[in-house]
């Protein structure tokens, strides 16, 4: 009983004249026929009247993400008359679940019924021991009973492994619900996700991709082209390409903004902030660390630093600008409302105004 298969499983064979049980004597405790059929044990390479058969299929992330299941076996009825009362039963060890059991009849001549599984949790990629017993099966004239076997089902689940044991949770094309996993994450090109991702470790978002919101715990990376229909929450350092739109950023490190960029609210950095070339720079921005701007014309907010502050030249802040504890640079025609430090101000060649500067200031407010 129990015989381990990695393909076919015949249950119930017939051969002259003689009902026969396939891959060898481990098949079925009891099977009732009519009168006139005997009852013996044949070798393989039979053909099976009652088969199992593992349909060799990976249940994958991307199934679960978009609550579809994957057909991983199936049993076919190749007697002539249909099995009713059909009571089948499958366990699966670690990293799968069950998503539809097989069905309680199966007709004749043929006739197939299927059972599917989706990944359970975060289980990685790896197999997963499927044993299917089939307890009871009748027909008008037959009677199978008492049979198990065992099949090796392939998965490559999110989380703890994906198939590569590395912790990584990778996400192809499209994905209906949200992404929570305690490692990290990779969103490639061109996929979209209807829902937001949390990686306890890093996120990295390919060219073209669509999603919501970010919350990592790691560094952020979102490539070119690409549209987050939410905020960024990084424990890290936050990298955001050209033709790329946020709704705003708030990180842990360092945020670094490139050209042509759309920043539809506020960033938040502990450490500092480059924004370069932004066609629509953040609402305001507050650091811990330097603050640089360049290569845009407005910014209709405060900037407000713990570091050093310097504004390219052209740039418009329609706004304070302060550094708590370093300098301020307003570069060749530049701008702000007001500029404050507690260190020194170059503004020589800016368009500021000399009242509405101060400088040497020992407690800067933001």
């Amino acid at each position: 009983m129990g015989e381990k298969l990695t393909r076919r499983a015949a249950l119930a064979c017939i051969g002259s004249g003689a009902l026969a049980m396939g891959l060898g004597s481990s098949a079925f405790e009891s099977v009732e026929a009519g009168r006139s059929v005997s009852v013996d044990v044949a070798g393989d390479g039979q053909t099976a009247f009652l088969e199992i058969e593992n349909l060799g299929n990976t249940v994958n992330n991307k199934n679960r993400g978009n609550k579809e299941e994957t057909n991983i076996l199936e049993i076919r009825n190749n007697f002539d008359q249909e099995l009713s009362s059909l009571d089948v039963s499958v366990s699966l060890g670690s990293g799968i679940k069950e998503a539809t059991p097989f069905d309680d009849t199966v007709s004749g001549n043929g006739g197939t019924t299927t059972y599917s599984a989706w990944c359970d949790g975060n289980s990685g990629g790896g197999t997963t021991t499927a044993t299917v017993t089939v307890t009871s099966a009748e027909g008008s004239t037959v009677e199978v009973s008492d049979a198990s076997y065992s099949f090796d089902i392939s998965r490559s689940c999110p989380g703890n492994g994906n198939g590569n044991g590395n912790g990584t949770r990778t996400v192809v094309g499209d994905d209906e619900g949200d992404v929570e996993v305690s490692g990290d994450v990779i969103v490639t090109k061109k996929s979209n996700v209807n829902g937001s991702i949390d990686a306890g470790g890093s996120v990295t978002v390919e060219k073209k991709a669509t999603l919501q919101n970010i919350t990592s715990g790691g560094d952020v990376e979102v490539q070119k082209n690409t549209s987050v229909n939410g905020t960024i929450d990084s424990g890290g350092n936050v990298t955001i390409d050209k033709n790329t739109s946020v709704n705003g950023v708030t990180a842990a490190g360092n945020v670094d903004i490139k050209k042509n960029t759309t920043i539809n609210g506020p960033v938040d950095a502990g450490g500092n902030v480059t924004v370069s070339g932004a066609t629509n720079p953040p609402s305001s921005i507050q650091a811990g660390g330097d603050v640089t701007v360049s290569g845009i014309s407005n910014l209709n907010g405060n900037i407000c630093a713990d570091g050093d502050i310097t504004v390219g030249k052209n740039v418009n802040i329609n706004g304070s600008v302060k550094s708590k504890s370093g300098s301020v640079t307003m570069e060749q025609n530049s701008d702000a409302q007001s500029v404050v430090a507690n260190g020194d101000v170059y503004a020589s060649g800016s368009n500021v105004s000399e009242e509405d500067i101060s400088e040497g200031v020992s407690d800067v407010q933001c």
